[in-house]
Formats: C-alpha cells, sequence, structure tokens
C-alpha cells in the first residue's frame, strides 16, 4: 500500500544518500552501520526517542502502517511499569500468600467444625483416627491437598481461558478493552483478603483465588500481545525501511529490539518482585506471633515417647509416685470433654494418688518445677499459676532440697500457659518431659494480620502503577475478525489450527512436547516449596517469606553465573538448558531420602532447605530464559504470535497437572511422595530434548538458520559444528562448479544464447533468500509466502583487476545520467548483453568472460540508481528472511572492491 503523503519513505530515503560514495563503499559502511547499530540498539530502549524526523514520516506513513502510531518511549517505559507493577502479584501472593494463607484457614477450620476434640500441635485430631479433612462438595481433602486442588483447578481453567480468548488480541479493539477489564478485576480481587478472616470462608476464599488467577493470566496474554506491534511500530525499525534496509537487518533489528524490550521488563518485573518480598518479610516479622513455646529437656528424656501436646490449657494434673520416681501421670484440658491418657507403670493402684487442681480464679498454670534423683529422673512436681499462686511440693521422697533442681516456664509467663506435654517411660516409670507453651493472646492458630497487610499492599502497588500503562499504551487495533467469525469460537479454532501447524515443524513440536513436561515440573515444585516448608518442617510465615527472598537474590546471581558458565564453555542453549533440567530432577529426588526411616538428610531440617533453596533458585534464575531461547530458535519465521500463544498455552496446559497429582498424593500420604512425580515429568523431558530436538534443523525448518547471529552464545556450540562441515561441503561445490565450467566451454554456442547464466533467481519457498550454496539450502515452508527476489553472485577474480579497471572508467562516465529507473534498467541491460556477446568472442576462458560481465552490470546499475548496490532485497515487508552468505565474506569482498576502486 503506498503512502498517503506525496512524499513515500522509500523515495526520500534516496535523497539521504551521498552520492559521491561509490557502491562498494556503501556496501562496507551498511554493515559497518548494522554492527554500530547492534552494539547501541541494547540501550535505545531506555534513552533514546523518536526524532522530528520520525515523527514527521509517522504521519506520511499512516496509511502504509495502516493507521498504527508510532511507538514513543513513554509507551515503551510504560511497558517497564506494568511488569514491575504486577510481578509481586505472581511472586508474592501466588508464590507466597497464598501458600501460607489457603491451608491456614482450611486447617483453622477442620480443627473448630470437623475435628471433634480439635487438633494437637501437628494438627492431627485428638483421639481421632484419621488425619484432619476438609470438605469441597463431596470431596473430603486434607488441608495442603484443598490447596494443590484449587491451584490445579485455576490452571485448568487458564487453558480454557487462553484457548477461548487469547487469540482475540490479534483481532480488532479486543486487546485494548480486554486488558484493560481483564487487569482491573485481577489487581481488584486482592483486596477480598484483607477482610477474609473467618475459617468458613476457606472455600469461598479459594474459588476466589483460582478465579483471581484466571483474569492475571489473561492480562498478561494481553499485554504481551503489545510487545510485536511496539516493536513493529518502533522509531528504528521505521526508519529502516525508509532507508530500504535489506529484510536481513530490518528482522535482525526487530528481534533485538524484541529480546531488549522483553529483558528490560523482566528485570523490571523481578525487581520489583523483590522490592514488595523485602516488604513482605519485614511485614509479617514485625506482625508474626509465637502460638506456642516448646520447653525440651526436663528430668532424663530417654526411654519411650509418648505425644500429648494439645494445645489446651491444662487445668488439672494426676500423679502416683514411690519413693524415688515419678510413676505415672495423667492431665486434664480445658475445653475438651476427655482427659489424657496415664502415662508410666500400667498397674500402680498401691501408690497414692495426688492431683492438683488449678483455682477457677487463678487462671492456668504457668511454671513448673521438677525436682530429680540420682539417676536424672523426676521424682518431685510442683506448679505455679498465673495468679503468682504456687502449689504444694508432690512427691514420696522423704529427701527433698529446698531448691528446685529445674524449672520450666515460658520467656513471657505471663501470657504462655501449659498446654500439654511429651512423656518420655523408662523402667516402666515416668523419667523425663517436654512441654509444649500455649501463648493466650493468639490461640493456637496463627495470625492472618500479616497476611492482611500485604494483600493490601499488593493491591495498592499494582494499581498505583498500572495505570501508567493505561495512560500510555496507545490503541492499536488489528484487523476485523475474519468474515462470519464468532468470538466465543474464534479462539478455540485458532488453537487447533496451530496445533497442527506445530506439527508440521517435527523439531518445534518436539520441543513443546518436552516443555509441557518440564514446564509442569518447574510450576508443581515451585507450588509446593512454601506448603513444604511450612508442614514438614514447620516453618513460620516470616521464615517461608525469607525463603522466597532467597530464591529471588540467588535467581539474578545464577542468571550471571550460568551465562558466564556457557560463554566459558561455548555450550549452546540446549545444554544449558539440560544442565538445568537435570539439576531439578536431582533436587526433588534428594527430598525423597526423607522418607527414609531415621535417614539424617533429605530435607528433614531447616538447614539443609536453606542450602536447597540456593541450588533451587541459582537455577530458577535461568532457566526460563533458556527455554524460551530454544523455543525462539525453533519458531517458523513470520508466525512468531502464534506459535508463542501455543508456547503459553502448553505451560498453562500442564501446569494444573502437577498440582492435581500432588494435591492426590499428599491427600493420602506425605507430601514428600509427591516429589516423585515432579522428579518425573524432569527426567522424561531429558530424553526428549537430548534426541528429539535438533537446533541445527529446527532452525532450517522454520527458516532462521540464516537469521541468527553467528556470534550468539545460545549457539556457540552447534554454530562450529555447523561451520566444521562447511569446508568439505564447499569442495564438493567448487568441483561441481568446475564440472560446470568445463561443460559450458565445449559448448559455445549455448554460452551465447545464455550470456547470463550467473544471474539467477532464487527464491526459497519460506521466504528466505537463497544464495546458491548447497550446504544452506532451507526445506520447503509454505506457511510464509514472500515475493521473489533476485541476487546477483558475484566476486572479483584478482587477475582480472586490469580488464575490470577499464571497464569501470567506462562505466562511471555515465553516472550522471538522470534517466527514469525503468527505463534506465532496460538500457543498462540491452548494454550488458551487447558487451557480454563482445567479450564472450574475446576471452578465452568463458567463465572469467560472464564472471565480468556480472560485476560490471552490478556497478552500472547501482551508479545509475536502478538498483541498490548494498540491499538486493527491495520490499517492505521486514519480516521475511535473509541472504544465506556470511558478513564476512561478504566484507572481505567489500574491501577488495573498495582497494581496486582506491588504486583507480
Amino acid at each position: 500500500m503506498a503512502a498517503s503523503s506525496d512524499v513515500s519513505p522509500v523515495d526520500t530515503s534516496s535523497e539521504l544518500k551521498p552520492e559521491s560514495q561509490t557502491p562498494a563503499l556503501e556496501r562496507r559502511e551498511s554493515l559497518l552501520d548494522e554492527v554500530e547499530e547492534k552494539v547501541t540498539s541494547v540501550w535505545q530502549t531506555l534513552k533514546e526517542k523518536a526524532s522530528e524526523e520520525d515523527l514527521k514520516y509517522a504521519e506520511q506513513e499512516s496509511e502504509l502502517y495502516h493507521g498504527e502510531p508510532l511507538s514513543s518511549r513513554e509507551e515503551i517505559l510504560a511497558w517497564y511499569a506494568y511488569d514491575w507493577a504486577n510481578s509481586p502479584m505472581f511472586n508474592v501472593m501466588i508464590g507466597l500468600i497464598i501458600p501460607i494463607f489457603l491451608p491456614a484457614l482450611a486447617r483453622q477450620y477442620g480443627c473448630e467444625e470437623e475435628a471433634a476434640h480439635g487438633c494437637d500441635v501437628n494438627f492431627v485430631p485428638i483421639h481421632g483416627d484419621s488425619a484432619l479433612y476438609v470438605y469441597m462438595g463431596s470431596w473430603k481433602l486434607k488441608p495442603e491437598s484443598f490447596t494443590f486442588t484449587m491451584i490445579s483447578l485455576s490452571g485448568a481453567m487458564q487453558a480454557v481461558a487462553y484457548i477461548t480468548v487469547g487469540a482475540l488480541a490479534d483481532y480488532s479493539s479486543y486487546q485494548y478493552y480486554l486488558f484493560r477489564v481483564c487487569t482491573l478485576i485481577a489487581s481488584l480481587m486482592p483486596i477480598a483478603f484483607v477482610f477474609i478472616s473467618d475459617p468458613k470462608l476457606y472455600s469461598f476464599a479459594g474459588w476466589w483465588i483460582a478465579l483471581q488467577i484466571v483474569f492475571f493470566g489473561l492480562a498478561l496474554i494481553f499485554y504481551n500481545a503489545y510487545l510485536p506491534k511496539i516493536v513493529e511500530n518502533h522509531w528504528n525499525v521505521r526508519k529502516a525501511v525508509r532507508q530500504k534496509k535489506s529484510t536481513e537487518k530490518v528482522c535482525a533489528l526487530k528481534q533485538q529490539l524484541s529480546d531488549d524490550i522483553s529483558q528490560y521488563g523482566y528485570a523490571c518485573g523481578y525487581f520489583g518482585s523483590l522490592f514488595m518480598t523485602i516488604i513482605a518479610v519485614v511485614v509479617l516479622v514485625v506482625t508474626e506471633t509465637q502460638e506456642y513455646e516448646q520447653l525440651t529437656g526436663y528430668g532424663s528424656t530417654s526411654g519411650a515417647a509418648f505425644n500429648e501436646e494439645w494445645l489446651k490449657p491444662v487445668d488439672a494434673v494426676y500423679m502416683r509416685f514411690d519413693a524415688e520416681n515419678l510413676v505415672q501421670i495423667q492431665l486434664s484440658f480445658v475445653g475438651i470433654d476427655i482427659d489424657g491418657d496415664i502415662y508410666g507403670a500400667s498397674n500402680a493402684d498401691n501408690l497414692t494418688l495426688q492431683s492438683y487442681e488449678v483455682p477457677e480464679d487463678e487462671d492456668y498454670i504457668n511454671q513448673i518445677e521438677y525436682w530429680l534423683n540420682t539417676n536424672g529422673q523426676i521424682k518431685a512436681m510442683r506448679f505455679s499459676t498465673q495468679s503468682g499462686v504456687s502449689s504444694e511440693i508432690y512427691s514420696n521422697s522423704s529427701s527433698l532440697s529446698a531448691a528446685a533442681d529445674q524449672s520450666a516456664s515460658a520467656e513471657d509467663a505471663e501470657h504462655y500457659v501449659w498446654a500439654g506435654y511429651v512423656v518420655y517411660v523408662a523402667d516402666n516409670k515416668v523419667s523425663g518431659m517436654d512441654l509444649v507453651m500455649l501463648n493466650q493472646e493468639t490461640g493456637q492458630f496463627q495470625s492472618l494480620r500479616g497476611i492482611h497487610i500485604i494483600s493490601l499492599l499488593v493491591v495498592i502497588w499494582w494499581n498505583g502503577f498500572q495505570f501508567l500503562c493505561f495512560r500510555y499504551f496507545q490503541r492499536r487495533d488489528g484487523p476485523p475478525l475474519p468474515a462470519g467469525s464468532s468470538p466465543l469460537t474464534f479462539g478455540t479454532k485458532q488453537f487447533w489450527n496451530s496445533l497442527k501447524t506445530a506439527t508440521t515443524y517435527p523439531n518445534m513440536f518436539r520441543y513443546l512436547i518436552a516443555w509441557f513436561c518440564f514446564s509442569d515440573g518447574l510450576n508443581t515444585l515451585s507450588t509446593a516449596a512454601v506448603i513444604f516448608a511450612t508442614t514438614e518442617l514447620g516453618m513460620n510465615s516470616a521464615e517461608a517469606a525469607i525463603l522466597i527472598l532467597e530464591a529471588l537474590i540467588f535467581g539474578s546471581f545464577g542468571g550471571v553465573v550460568f551465562l558466564w558458565i556457557q560463554r566459558k564453555f561455548r555450550w549452546d542453549a540446549k545444554h544449558m538448558l539440560l544442565i538445568h533440567i537435570t539439576t531439578f530432577a536431582l533436587l526433588s529426588v534428594y527430598s525423597m531420602f526423607g522418607l527414609i526411616p531415621g535417614c539424617p538428610f533429605g530435607l528433614v531440617t531447616k538447614t539443609e532447605i536453606w542450602i536447597y533453596v540456593f541450588f533451587y533458585g541459582m537455577n530458577w534464575g535461568s532457566i526460563q530464559s533458556y527455554a524460551r531461547s530454544v523455543f525462539a530458535y525453533l519458531v517458523p519465521v513470520g508466525r512468531e504470535s502464534q506459535m508463542f500463544a501455543l508456547y503459553e498455552i502448553t505451560d498453562k496446559g500442564s501446569s494444573w497437572m502437577g498440582p492435581m497429582f500432588v494435591g492426590l498424593i499428599t491427600n493420602v500420604a506425605s507430601i514428600r511422595w509427591g516429589m516423585f512425580y515432579v522428579a518425573l515429568f524432569f527426567l522424561v523431558s531429558v530424553p526428549l530434548l537430548v534426541f528429539g530436538v535438533n537446533l541445527v534443523e529446527g532452525m532450517k525448518e522454520a527458516g532462521r538458520w540464516q537469521l541468527i547471529d553467528k556470534d550468539d552464545p545460545n549457539l556457540a556450540g552447534i554454530v562450529e559444528e555447523a561451520k566444521e562441515e562447511e569446508p568439505q561441503k564447499e569442495k564438493e561445490k567448487e568441483k561441481g562448479d568446475e564440472n560446470e565450467n568445463d561443460g559450458n566451454t565445449g559448448n559455445g554456442a549455448e554460452t551465447e544464447e545464455k550470456p547470463q547464466t550467473e544471474e539467477t533467481e532464487m527464491v526459497s519457498t519460506n521466504g528466505t533468500v537463497d544464495s546458491g550454496d548447497a550446504d544452506n539450502e532451507e526445506p520447503e515452508n509454505n506457511n510464509y509466502d514472500n515475493p521473489k527476489v533476485k541476487i546477483k553472485v558475484t566476486s572479483l577474480d584478482e587477475e582480472e583487476q586490469s580488464k575490470q579497471k577499464a571497464d569501470d572508467e567506462n562505466e562511471m562516465q555515465n553516472e550522471d545520467e538522470d534517466e527514469e529507473v525503468g527505463d534506465a534498467a532496460n538500457e543498462n541491460e540491452n548494454e550488458n548483453e551487447q558487451k557480454e556477446r563482445v567479450q564472450s568472442d574475446e576471452e578465452e576462458d568463458d567463465s572469467h568472460a560472464r564472471l565480468v560481465e556480472n560485476t560490471d552490470a552490478d556497478d552500472e546499475n547501482a551508479a545509475n540508481g536502478t538498483i541498490d548496490a548494498p540491499e538486493p532485497i527491495e520490499q517492505v515487508n521486514s519480516s521475511s528472511s535473509v541472504s544465506e552468505r556470511d558478513d564476512m565474506t561478504v566484507l572481505e569482498e567489500i574491501n577488495a572492491e573498495v582497494m581496486q576502486e582506491e588504486h583507480q
């Protein structure tokens, strides 16, 4: 489509070219400019903005770009601000708060409503014959399984929503409105968590969280859909098109801008999450309350242990003593209609029963004193209440010291009362005990005040920054939906079309299967991390928040470290991805050693999990980046948005499976058994990547082998392997060329009829340009149509420089002719044909003659403005592929031409 103004982008660019430069110098400066662009574009998304000239041309190019506005620096900064705003939702709310909040509500409801006598310190029903359960409909679930189930249902709902609605982002004004609606809903829904304290609302909270995560995911889809549109209309991209840059350069520029903007956005989101996590740690530490305190080591703690840590205040103690030992003990608790069990001797009826009952006006017991015998076992006890009143000394011993040997009380004795114990029995006597003291101010269940404050802060944070996006994100409508399409069914049809298209690219399709597996392992492991720490290791919410902070810090450090390792050993992205996947598989297996009774390792202590999170964070910091990089190399040219949408759906399509299976396993056993599932999905993806994904073949299938930067560290290994094969293929090609030249020499008539056989029209069906090298041929790809382009295969033979010098002097005399481009091209072609016929009669070597003729034609056309010598591809469509010749080879040829021109 032509521009609406009188001055088109192509016309204006020709006026800017310095006429004094020779074609060879223009070509060399063009390549050097490209290198300069690669260096500076890393920073241009932060400091540069559109110039006045760019803004002027933007008005003229409006029709050419279908009315799309020019991207602005404010819009790009708004892109970063949105990642900064919403990332705390994922890392703080979903990663930290929800795994603490949902189980806490469900446990409290189960203990208060489902357990007949309440729960002990480990949330096991007192005198119950089963574990603690809550109900979701008729489905009986443990509190931890309930959390996994709701996250699983959320993942399934996301997958359906993505398939149904995601494709609408590319059409009409759906993206503009749905982005704002989904963002507002997702950012305001967490405000409900500020007011949810009643445990009876646990089911509502679970469904509310699941729905909120769906809207959050949809908002991210519409947000990500802005990126290609911002890049397509970036001022540098439009400038490159105006200046008739080659498709190769425009495509490379767009890819680099896309990577830069995406990485800066990710970095902003990462630091936003880090900042909010630090705030969350401070809030949780300040608001953290200790529900109970465990006091250990009173008397001799050898022998069999019996647990009665019920976290209910003790209101009576029943004891039997012999001359030197406490023989039996039994407790009575407040709030339940059953007494504790009798521990010690099985039959001590011959001994006097002694009892201490707490007076009603003296609150509860907050201090216990012990006298010990020569074996270190308990022989006497005395109790004191919160009112400061002490009981008598209970014992059968005739010799007791005035002062007790041991005294047990909490640091804040005023608020902590005796609420259970662990009794040790040896030689049919009570030898010792550990105590649990309940904090009366908090009760048995943790306070949710810190969670309420953090939820409110996340809402304020998200909404405070996201309005920058609403302010500066420009409306960029896509084409209307195809005729007869319904918004309700269009996305589903597009998904199946994308899936069928993906199957035609074998390496990409196999990678998607591998991604389906190991992304599920990653999502499940991250979901289970906080739940595992709080349930298996007894960490409180503040400690869990510090774990998340540790993972974020080492995640950022890990990205740098593994990038250094990659460049040091020149491994490609697939090898780095395999290292990460194997590490996560080993981490999953390590936690299962804790299933072995008495095993001293296997995430059985808090010290281990701090070390564990170090390795977890180091690898988590870069696995997502490498996973995206590998997929980017396999995506077919021209189908980036479609395939990356499928990439996201594949991720969300498996994100429900892991939490569901781990939830089912946790419902009947320890969460550690769920790590079998996680390890399995990591291990399954390894052979899929090793034997099923070949990056070189995949990039050739996608038409990207010529688009890549050969110095890209992500491809260091495979590029070197590919280069090792090139010399042998080049020798075979040269041998074939020699045979062809011999045939042409023996058939002069044929040469006369076809003097321009070296100038051939070579077109790849996938839009890539074939330079004629046999080793760089692309497989067919009918998914991307590209206009035919002509490439002249030219080289400079040193033995013919003198002949070419004379020819160039003749051609340069016509340099100032100002004729119409089409007429000049026809005249030049006729002149070339006549010269070639004369030269073919005069030269002894036909192949050298044709080589000189093509070089003359190239220089003459460039001098007269017939073609743009530096850029053989003359098209506005900037999404096709590239010339296959290596930049260094082209630069060497250009330098030779420049030396010849200087010699002339």
